[in-house]
């Protein structure tokens, strides 16, 4: 799944990303930056994740479906699920599972 921030409203100052059905507890968090130097492509792994694109611009695939994500984007990553995440400048995204 990838939550485009532009197909979002803000309601309140509130943006909801509509991810209830995914939720579950949070054992991991990290800020990470890619560039064309290094490019993340990780193997699949036990439990979901979820990546919050900050800034930059990137090329994201998760299993078959692949987008350009740009900063208030969200991917979710479920378990044992092959994933990518590369920029040919600079991204910072947050990884969360």
């Amino acid at each position: 799944m990838i939550v485009k921030a532009s197909t979002l409203s803000e309601v309140n100052h509130r943006t909801d990303y509509r991810i209830q059905e995914f939720q579950d507890l949070l054992g991991h968090l990290v800020v990470r930056r890619t560039t064309p130097e290094n490019p993340f492509v990780n193997k699949p792994h036990a439990g979901a994740r979820y990546w919050f694109i900050l800034e930059g611009q990137a090329r994201v695939t998760v299993a078959d479906e692949e987008a350009v994500v740009t900063a208030g984007d969200l991917v979710y990553v479920p378990e044992w699920t092959a994933n990518s995440l590369v920029s040919e400048s600079e991204a910072r995204w947050i990884c969360f599972g």
